[in-house]
């Protein structure tokens, strides 16, 4: 049944600022040049409406706006937009898009169908002029001037419905990602970091409450951090006070804060951010005065991906966000921060863009039985770039693959078994020297992760080193860790089944010649009827030979 085209309120509106606005000369041609091709397009824009149409479009499409999601925006064609009836305001959005991404052909085609649709002049104008000011927010951005740029974005995104200040935020975030100057974000997060100490000050001020001293550890929390630094094994004396039920909520976050703080003023900047990354397990989504010491302990390290991660995930923790708003904003910072994410992963990354890719064509192999993945060193620290336990048992999961990973610290292996736990699943963690576990174990093989006995490249801190003495008697040696990944790749040899993969972690090319972990487990299964099937994230993924 036809039904008559629906009016809608104008939930897009962009106020830009006052005085002399700035202008591009493609601009104001856009603008001349409408007339030219609106006579179909008017009679058009009187025809009534009859196909079904997506009612969450143009919110969807207003969010990629606010975040500057481009990529995905310009993917609004005419023929999806045509049955519309908000196809005027969608037309100009996917103008702005094509703007921003410098096609201006294709941005000139949807202004003059926002315009044929009845979209308003001056609206058309705002939108356009608001992509002029992105553009000086890039410019500044690439030339330095932190401050300006930041003007320029919060002019991009003014008066907008919704959040202003986390639209600014998203869309600087997106434009610096894009970039590649993520190390220009630090300004950005101490803004939002001033942001958020007003909120948290103001809310105190309301409740006649005094601000709690979050950088002044309790009573004897500096004695019981200094124990575990200094004892004989860090990892140990965590878990027991961890496990021994006295230290609440708070004080773990005190707790893992001072840590950081412990081995940060040692240099071992790998340790700090673990311990780091473990206490924003603690803090609340009501809990501002904690959130925001943690904010500039990540900004203090350089960890900026990290600390936007935090501060989007508090904003979007705001009750005024409805659900959709919410969940769509969170997927489109998700896929605005993809490509940083996949160029800092470890080789983990490789296997994983394997089997999702290929699962369905290796189940018809399996013949109804389980697939089995092992990984040969589980994961230390909760650092980004790792974590490799935790995807790959999250991958497993959801793909119905089972799971084992195996180490000789036994404290990775109490972490992986607690990470088990939280997931839900009956995956096995072992404490075990990965080579004799590959020699002695007789079960299936599908997929191997080959990530252990590290290579000596000179900046070990004094933490890992002191593992190593502790577990094999003896520090990081280049020889052995060569030695050790041979054994475990002529182990999979025998045993990975015939579709099966082994990836190698920490392994490359140089003049030829296998490096680091592969040095001589590649050659061996390169002359025994392995082939490479692909190569990146300082990794290679390797099967059998058709």
């Amino acid at each position: 049944m036809k039904q008559p085209r629906k009016s809608t309120k104008n939930k897009f509106i962009v106020a830009t600022s006052g005085g002399q606005r700035p202008g591009f000369e493609s601009t104001a041609n856009i603008l001349s040049e409408m007339k030219e091709t609106l006579v179909a397009e008017s009679a058009a824009a009187e025809a009534v409406i009859s196909d079904p149409y997506d009612e969450s479009l143009l919110d969807r499409a207003r969010m990629q706006w606010q975040f500057g999601d481009w990529e995905n925006l310009v993917q609004l064609d005419r023929d999806l937009l045509k049955n519309h009836p908000d196809r005027a305001k969608l037309a100009l959005l996917v103008a702005c898009a094509w703007q921003q991404m410098e096609n201006h052909v294709a941005a000139r085609h949807f202004v003059q169908l926002a315009f044929g649709w009845g979209c308003d002049r001056k609206l058309i104008a705002q939108l356009l002029v608001a992509g002029v000011y992105n553009t000086l927010g890039r410019a500044a951005t690439l030339s330095g001037e932190e401050n300006r740029a930041l003007d320029h974005f919060r002019s991009s995104v003014g008066g907008v419905s919704g959040d202003s200040k986390l639209a600014c935020q998203a869309r600087t975030v997106r434009e610096i990602t894009r970039l590649d100057l993520l190390s220009h974000a630090g300004k950005v997060i101490e803004q939002s970091i001033g942001a958020i100490a007003l909120s948290a000050n103001a809310s105190q001020q309301t409740g006649n409450q005094a601000a709690p001293a979050v950088s002044t550890p309790e009573q004897g929390m500096d004695e019981l951090v200094d124990c575990c630094v200094n004892g004989d094994d860090v990892h140990a004396l965590v878990d027991e006070q961890l496990d021994s039920g006295q230290l609440t909520e708070p004080r773990k976050f005190e707790f893992f804060c001072l840590l950081s703080d412990r081995f940060l003023a040692r240099n071992d900047n790998i340790t700090a951010l673990h311990f780091l990354m473990s206490a924003r397990d603690f803090v609340r989504n009501d809990d501002d005065d904690n959130a925001l010491l943690l904010l500039r302990k990540l900004n203090k390290l350089g960890c900026r991906t990290e600390a936007l991660d935090l501060l989007v995930e508090r904003s979007l923790s705001d009750a005024r966000l409805s659900l959709e708003e919410r969940t769509a904003l969170q997927s489109t910072y998700e896929q605005s921060q993809v490509s940083v994410r996949t160029q800092g992963e470890h080789g983990h990354e490789l296997l994983l863009a394997y089997l999702k890719s290929q699962m369905p064509r290796l189940r018809e192999q399996l013949e109804e039985r389980q697939a089995v993945l092992i990984e040969i060193g589980t994961t230390r620290e909760n650092v980004p770039g790792q974590g490799s336990t935790r995807k790959l048992a999250e991958h497993c999961k959801a793909a119905g693959i089972h799971f084992i990973t195996v180490d000789m610290d036994p404290h990775n292996a109490r972490e992986a078994a607690k990470l088990f736990q939280k997931l839900g699943v009956q995956y096995k963690a072992v404490t075990c020297k990965g080579e004799n576990f590959l020699r002695e174990y007789d079960g299936p093989m599908d997929f191997v992760f080959l990530d252990a006995y590290d290579f000596d490249h000179g900046k070990h801190s004094e933490r890992r080193q002191s593992r190593y003495n502790k577990f094999l008697g003896a520090p990081i040696d280049e020889t052995e860790c060569h030695r050790m990944h041979l054994d475990c790749a002529q182990s999979v040899a025998r045993k990975l089944s015939p579709f099966g993969v082994i990836c190698i972690d920490d392994t490359w090319l140089d003049d030829g010649l296998w490096c680091a972990k592969g040095t001589l487990a590649m050659p061996y299964l390169m002359e025994n009827d392995f082939e490479l099937v692909d190569v990146r994230n300082r990794a290679a993924l390797l099967r059998r030979r058709k």
